[in-house]
């Protein structure tokens, strides 16, 4: 059974949510990180036609990302134009920086880290971000 990030995406930007909107913003960034990673697989899923990554760090994710959509590109194919033209060519450290630069193993089990009300609101604007994003991608076929 394949996961299903999607799925997973929502579920933790509501969970991140709550935590938020109770001033819970550690847990609420912690959680919420896992929302770009999840819109990160689903990404490289639309590149790829893959589906499961055993790993969960951005940049080893994005990596992978830009190998494979630049074979896609290198090929023509057809998905890399459409990708294109919706605007679904993404770099997560760029859109999603806030997240690609913090959510990180070292700061996640460190509470003196300081994802504090600020950091959090940021978080969340991200993660409507990358929720717009697995709409997107969802809506036009690229995933399921």
């Amino acid at each position: 059974m394949a996961d299903n990030y999607r799925v997973t995406a929502k579920r933790t930007g509501t969970s991140s949510t709550v935590l938020h909107d109770n001033k819970e913003f550690f847990n609420a960034c912690y959680i919420g990180g896992y929302v770009v990673e999840c819109c990160q697989k689903l990404l490289l899923e639309s590149v790829t036609n893959a589906g499961t990554w055993n790993y969960h760090e951005l940049d080893d994710l994005q990596r992978d990302y830009r190998t494979k959509l630049h074979v896609l590109k290198r090929s023509k194919h057809a998905k890399a134009s459409q990708l294109a033209k919706l605007n679904l060519l993404i770099e997560i450290d760029k859109v999603f920086k806030t997240i690609f630069d913090t959510w990180h193993p070292k700061y996640r089990y460190d509470d003196a880290h300081g994802w504090d009300e600020t950091t959090s609101q940021k978080y969340q604007q991200e993660i409507a971000g990358a929720q717009k994003i697995i709409a997107r991608l969802h809506v036009n076929g690229f995933i399921k």
